[in-house]
């Protein structure tokens, strides 16, 4: 019996996985991106990109007729085409893994462990990611669910007492830079890029769990999300300033006080941050190792876990500094979206044609 089909994964834990790994988009520099577009109209781009990444899931969705990526890439392409696609899939999470890695490593220590060493951060977070691979998708999946709830709730919680800052004020002008500056900033599409992995893990689904309806539902949870959290940002940082900061959820923690027990809400911040880092670093070494067993038919794949974790670990130490070579990661993060909303809108197209 293969080691992925020990637990299957729900409606719920679908959309929940999902969540935490869009949401936790927004702890980086994502809202700086969307202000720095749109200025005070940053949480109307939202809801753009939100809308937009919708309508391309229903139509990858769609066409997927609920076959998974590799299914599905084994029909249009064959056997070798399989594992091309299982190959581009693998490397760029694996990559990304590496990526992650290095930045909650770099954020994590000037932040919150300033005296500490990254190697032995990163090492934290390689081990946390070795849990969620020996553990196995449906495991993950169920952790997530509670999780994700979790992590939109201290991130509505910091919110909340924010409320006393709050300038309507700031709103104004209404539009921001134009609308043209907000029907172009599809960049913040990237948000959602993760979607792609429901294909990934449909097979892992529960009787009566659907690709669609749970990708489809954690867009618009998450939209709802990320978008109150960037109207929100907005009514406490106002323009141009708000462009400055890179963490903008650190800088309405800062704005909190607490008064009685702690002086602001940071530690609710670097508890999100930290917390966050464990899923999504454990989430992508985790399908990085499955596209890669999905495609070679591996009967176990614990042998190759070590394997990918050391590589994960040397891509993130081989990576200078986010401030040193922002234009380097800004390409990467480029790269994954056009492949993750571009390679299965492919396969399930050359699929659907090749089925007529």
């Amino acid at each position: 019996m293969s080691y992925t089909n020990v637990r299957k994964i729900g409606n719920k834990e679908a959309i929940w996985f999902l969540v935490i790994l869009f949401v936790s988009k927004i702890l980086f520099a994502d809202i700086n991106r969307y202000v720095g577009q749109s200025g005070t109209a940053a949480y109307i781009q939202t809801i753009w990109c939100a809308f937009l990444a919708a309508v391309i899931f229903i139509v990858t969705a769609t066409l997927s007729g609920e076959h998974d990526i590799f299914q599905a890439s084994y029909l249009a392409l064959g056997n070798v085409g399989m594992k091309i696609v299982g190959i581009i899939i693998s490397l760029m999470l694996l990559l990304n893994a590496g990526v992650m890695m290095r930045v909650y490593a770099e954020i994590i220590s000037s932040i919150a462990l300033p005296d500490a060493s990254e190697f032995f951060i990163l090492v934290a977070l390689v081990i946390a990611a070795a849990f969620a691979a020996f553990s196995g998708i449906g495991t993950l999946g169920a952790y997530s669910f509670a999780a994700g709830i979790v992590l939109v709730a201290t991130l509505s919680a910091i919110l909340i007492l924010n409320i006393p800052n709050y300038d309507l004020s700031n709103i104004y002008p209404v539009l921001g830079n134009g609308i043209g500056s907000i029907l172009s900033g599809v960049d913040g599409l990237s948000v959602y890029a993760d979607v792609f992995l429901v294909f990934l893990m449909a097979t892992h689904f529960s009787k009566g769990t659907s690709a669609k309806k749970a990708g489809l539902r954690a867009i618009i949870i998450s939209g709802v999300v990320i978008t109150a959290t960037t109207f929100l940002y907005i009514l406490t940082v106002p323009y141009p300033a708000a462009t400055e900061f890179s963490l903008p959820i650190l800088e309405i923690a800062f704005d909190v006080n607490l008064d009685v027990i702690f002086q602001r809400a940071e530690g609710l911040f670097l508890f999100l941050w930290i917390f966050s880092g464990f899923i999504v670093i454990g989430a992508y070494i985790c399908f990085s190792i499955l596209s890669f067993e999905r495609s070679f038919n591996l009967s176990d794949r614990r042998g190759v876990i070590g394997v990918f974790l050391l590589i994960g670990l040397g891509v993130a130490m081989s990576m200078e500094s986010v401030s040193l070579q922002r234009d380097l990661y800004a390409a990467f993060y480029m790269a994954f979206t056009a492949v993750s909303y571009g390679l299965p809108l492919a396969v399930f197209g050359i699929r659907k044609l090749r089925g007529r």
